[in-house]
């Protein structure tokens, strides 16, 4: 999981819960989704 929602205590076991996928989010997922950005657009760049 990334973003600003899964930053909500207990995010990922709702949706491990709700969905029966084993769920992680990382120690800062809210800075997985700009670098996944910026990662895109440098690829495109190239």
């Amino acid at each position: 999981m990334v973003g600003g929602t899964c930053c909500l205590s207990g995010m990922e076991t709702i949706i491990e819960q709700k969905t029966g996928i084993a769920t992680y989010k990382p120690s800062n997922p809210l800075f997985v989704t700009p670098l996944g950005i910026a990662l895109n657009c440098t690829q495109e760049a190239m």
